[in-house]
């Protein structure tokens, strides 16, 4: 049983996954006090955004290519799957 205390993810794990996922982490290690602390990150395409390790983990990215895969119809929405007779 856990006594419901997390442990402070270190520094260089937090680089290495960061590097890959296909990131690059701009800010260092002074900046980085826990999961949540804001960090500067450079998506593969050059956008530099903030976000906090707990959330990049959860799966979230480059906002500004989200938007782009959005404004060009890229969206699971579009999709439609095989045998489905065309219902979203």
């Amino acid at each position: 049983m856990t006594s419901g205390v997390q442990t402070k993810i270190d520094f260089k794990t937090v680089q290495n996954y960061i590097k890959e996922n296909g990131y690059k982490l701009h800010s260092g290690a002074k900046e980085y006090t826990n999961s949540k602390s804001r960090l500067l990150l450079e998506c593969p395409k050059g956008h530099v955004i903030e976000m906090s390790f707990t959330t990049f983990k959860t799966g979230c990215r480059c906002r500004h290519c989200w938007k782009q895969k959005k404004a060009s119809g890229f969206h699971k929405a579009n999709f439609v799957l095989p045998g489905s007779k065309g219902k979203k």
